[in-house]
């Protein structure tokens, strides 16, 4: 189902929308729209097909130390059991688990726009050029 946050995190993780606005946006958040947020962002990098070896490159890409929590905890063990423990880290770790959920989404999306759609999609959160 298309909705404004979708479309939006779809934008933000596609670089239409800039990671600063995205992060301003994502600060502005009451607490419990945040954790939506970021269950949301686990949920479409799981449905873009997120492995538990895009984790450096996610890190990496986020700009975050591997040392910080939401690093430390995804990176130690099975994605899907760690996504969950990083959606419940303490508010003071939200903006590095947004940062670093959005990279592990923008990883698995683009390689599945270059393997699966590259041809041509019928993706809805596909931007079309």
């Amino acid at each position: 189902m298309r909705t404004e946050q979708g479309v939006f995190l779809n934008q933000l993780a596609q670089g239409l929308v800039s990671e600063d606005e995205g992060r301003r946006w994502f600060i502005q958040l009451a607490s419990g729209e945040q954790r939506d947020v970021l269950s949301n962002l686990w949920l479409f990098a799981a449905q873009a097909g997120a492995r538990e070896s895009d984790v450096d490159a996610a890190i990496a890409r986020a700009k975050l130390k591997p040392s910080f929590t939401p690093c430390v905890v995804l990176r130690n063990g099975r994605l899907k059991i760690q996504a969950a423990k990083v959606i419940d880290l303490p508010v003071e770790e939200r903006e590095k688990s947004f940062r670093l959920l959005l990279a592990l989404f923008q990883v698995a999306d683009e390689r599945r726009r270059n393997e699966e759609c590259r041809n041509g999609c019928t993706h809805w959160w596909h931007a079309k050029q």
